[in-house]
């Protein structure tokens, strides 16, 4: 709808995660971004963005917010996963385990989940 505003539009979602408050989180593929929502569905924040610093990212493929409650998030674009805080702040930032000079016939992470406290992370 032309006239919704933009922080109830959605480009490209990816996925949607809950936490234990009920708050809403959207990740965005085209916005780069998590769009957060109360539990009534009333935007909250919007955290992340294009970009290669800190909270931002390049491509947004997939997230999960961990035991912490925080979010580990996989950015093919920079080949890293990225943890932040639900409230947006940069927590860090791991180099994915390739080498970055022939990318060919590597995989590449499709999902994460967790299981006893320790990340998944899955490829198909």
């Amino acid at each position: 709808m032309e006239d919704q505003p933009n922080e109830y539009q959605l480009g490209r979602p990816i996925g949607i995660r809950t936490d234990d408050n009920n708050n809403i989180y959207i990740a965005d593929r085209a916005s780069l971004s998590i769009k957060v929502y109360n539990e009534k569905g009333e935007f909250v924040n919007k955290i992340g963005g294009r970009g290669r610093g800190p909270a931002e990212f390049m491509d947004i493929n997939t997230f999960e917010i961990n035991p912490d409650g925080n979010f580990f998030i996989l950015d093919r674009g920079s080949l890293s996963y990225a943890h932040i805080s639900t409230s947006g702040e940069h927590i860090s930032k791991v180099p994915m385990p390739f080498d970055r000079k022939t990318l060919e016939g590597q995989f590449y992470p499709d999902d994460i989940d967790y299981y006893d406290d320790k990340a998944i992370v899955l490829y198909t």
